[in-house]
């Protein structure tokens, strides 16, 4: 996992696919639901060889969450740090370094997944476009950025979904990082 972030992995999120995190803002916990749960109940890390490691930060693309059925899953972030009504820029990134010797993996395939805030929450972020196996030469590159408006209960959640409807659905979501939207100041000339 790569520092400042925190892996996905089934310990962590353990108690029925919620997990809570410190901010400076408060506590923050993430919900996921519509994981394929089939198959590592939905959390996975591939492990690099040190020459898949082509730059400081490609670990953060090694563990992620996964749905590889239904083409979509759900996201819910909610807690004191989340106040209802407001915006906050949150960035996904989504990335699956792939097996060519896995005999079920989407390796070659090309993957796209949109995140789009339902039930009260506005904003849309994405696509991520990728291919499989093909590397990120830099942390930044399968990663989205959006505003998203909390609900009124001071929830954000976010479906994700795979963009192209005509492959194997496979979404995948790396990590997620949240910062709190600041109103621009307002400015007024005499």
């Amino acid at each position: 996992t790569q520092p400042g972030f925190v892996a996905f992995d089934q310990t962590r999120f353990a108690d029925g696919n919620r997990a809570a995190f410190a901010t400076d803002a408060g506590e923050i916990t993430l919900a996921l639901a519509g994981l394929d749960i089939d198959q590592h109940n939905g959390y996975f890390t591939r492990l690099p060889t040190p020459a898949e490691d082509p730059f400081p930060g490609f670990d953060l693309y090694n563990d992620f969450v996964f749905e590889n059925d239904d083409g979509r899953f759900t996201l819910t972030l909610a807690g004191p740090a989340i106040t209802p009504g407001h915006a906050y820029d949150l960035t996904f990134y989504a990335y699956d370094p792939g097996r060519p010797e896995v005999p079920f993996s989407s390796y070659g395939q090309t993957q796209s997944i949109a995140f789009t805030g339902i039930d009260g929450t506005t904003g849309r972020a994405g696509p991520i476009t990728y291919t499989v196996g093909t590397h990120p030469t830099r942390i930044e590159q399968f990663k989205t950025t959006a505003a998203f408006t909390a609900d009124a209960q001071g929830r954000i959640t976010i479906e994700a979904t795979d963009a192209f409807e005509d492959n194997e659905q496979c979404i995948r979501l790396s990590a997620i990082e949240i910062a709190r939207r600041v109103a621009p100041n307002n400015i007024t000339a005499n």
